[in-house]
């Protein structure tokens, strides 16, 4: 063998060993490694899901404790007879005529039935129907205090209707009432003897009365069964109360005044002269209230005339205050005033 077949022969068993060994490493050290990688991964992912599930059955355990705490009783008997009583005393605190509204329950779910399946409800429900007559102002008194109730209740519908015929000692705005209203026993809630949870209980699940201060008596104020009230008179500010004379400067060419106008946020700049010595004051419609004119701007004061009267302004005085008084005719003669029109 010469050297150049004795190199290619090196070679050759390089090349062979150093494959070699790369599949040996890779089949019994790096794919055995990537492999649990892999596998830890997957049990990574698992461990993140589990984790999720917990959090999730956590959230749910509190708010079904939260339902617990909101429930009624967890006596039906006992549940459904002091509701019912809740539901009377409503109606009283809101201003419903006697025997106007009455208040009947449907029949509770026997117990034997629901046993008799193979899952347990979740909560047994009361149903109520209310009905009766009363105005729009007492039903939205009884909507407020329902839903300031901290229970797990609502009105399931309601129906309100003008009467189809009259009754005796019927008012003009009577109105014909229905509600069906639902409140629920959730399973596992505690057989207290009162139909609310104890304050400590509902400060400790903070319980939410509302979710947003609301105004039930919005609903009388727009009653839709009833023509809308007669339109009030808007009270009309004098706007000449809120214009008022706020400075007085002199430079070389004039003397300059400045009326500032609170109501409508405009300032008005005023001087003896064409173009300058005019003033308007408006009113919300765009209505002339006042038009007046310059006549004359002294250190303190400014002289102007409103139709065929002169008034005298101070600074700092509103146009209000300043026409309370107009010039005397001794005053007009003495300043030397003249009555052209402007």
């Amino acid at each position: 063998m010469n050297p150049r077949e004795r190199v290619l022969a090196l070679v050759l068993l390089a090349t062979v060993i150093l494959a070699g060994g790369g599949f040996a490493v890779y089949q019994f050290l790096w794919s055995p490694l990537r492999n649990q990688d892999w596998a830890l991964a997957e049990l990574e992912k698992k461990i993140a899901a589990k984790q999720a599930q917990i959090k999730d059955l956590e959230v749910r355990k509190r708010q079904i404790e939260r339902w617990r705490a909101l429930s009624l009783p967890g006596d039906p008997h006992f549940a459904l007879a002091a509701y019912q009583k809740h539901l009377d005393q409503l109606v009283a605190e809101s201003d419903f005529a006697p025997g106007a509204i009455t208040i009947k329950h449907r029949e509770l779910e026997v117990a034997g039935a629901a046993a008799a399946r193979a899952k347990k409800q979740p909560f047994t429900k009361l149903s109520f129907d209310v009905s009766g007559h009363g105005n729009m102002a007492s039903l939205a008194k009884f909507l407020e205090k329902f839903y300031r109730t901290p229970l797990l209740h609502q009105v399931r519908s309601i129906d309100i209707r003008r009467p189809d015929t009259a009754r005796p000692g019927q008012r003009p705005e009577d109105l014909d009432i229905k509600l069906q209203i639902e409140a629920l026993i959730v399973e596992g809630a505690p057989k207290r003897d009162t139909l609310l949870p104890p304050e400590e209980k509902r400060a400790d699940m903070q319980l939410p009365l509302a979710e947003k201060p609301r105004r039930y008596d919005v609903l009388a104020a727009r009653n839709i069964f009833l023509p809308p009230p007669p339109p009030v008179d808007r009270i009309v500010p004098d706007v000449t109360r809120f214009v008022r004379l706020t400075e007085i400067t002199q430079n070389e060419n004039r003397v300059q005044a400045s009326l500032y106008d609170v109501y409508n946020n405009e300032l008005s700049r005023l001087a003896v002269a064409t173009g300058y010595d005019t003033f308007r004051i408006i009113d919300d419609n765009k209505n002339e209230v006042v038009r007046g004119k310059v006549v004359r701007i002294e250190d303190r004061d400014l002289i102007f005339r409103v139709d065929d009267r002169f008034y005298r302004i101070h600074l700092n005085q509103t146009i209000y205050e300043a026409m309370r008084r107009p010039l005397s005719e001794e005053e007009v003669k003495e300043l030397k005033l003249t009555a052209s029109v402007p």
